[in-house]
Parts: C-alpha cells; structure tokens; sequence
C-alpha cells in the first residue's frame, strides 16, 4: 500500500509539473509540491515518533498474561 501511494505521489507532482511547465506558475508550482512533500514527510515522522515512543509498551497486556499463564502451566506440572 505505501508503495501505491508513494508512486501515485510521485506521477502526480510529476504531472502537475509537465501541466505548468511552459506556464509562468512553474516555480510556484514547484514549491507547492515541495511544500506538500515537506508537509507530508513531517506529519509522518511526527507520527513515527509517537509509535516508536510507545514501543517500550507495546505488548504490554501480552506480556502480563503470558506471565500469568506461564505461573500457571508451573503450578499445574
């Protein structure tokens, strides 16, 4: 899926270039995309941190019960 949609990103400022290229909003158009890109590439670090920021918690519930399932099969053998 992220590689669909970073082909669609990629054609699309590629097309919205050759569309104003021979027009005067050619730079402007380029520094839109650049800006999107920007924008885009900052709200999904902004999101990566988040995640990675809760790694340490990850499973946690996991953990705990396979703990308590293990202390179990224990008391059971």
């Amino acid at each position: 899926m992220a590689h669909a949609l970073s082909c669609t990103l990629l054609f699309t400022g590629a097309l919205v270039l050759a569309f104003y290229w021979d027009t005067v909003y050619r730079i402007p158009a380029a520094i839109a995309l650049a800006a999107l890109y920007g924008l885009g590439t900052a709200l999904s670090w902004r999101r990566f941190q988040s995640l990675s920021a809760l790694s340490g918690q990850s499973f946690a519930a996991t953990r705990v019960e396979l703990a308590a399932d293990m202390v179990l099969l224990r008391s059971r053998l």
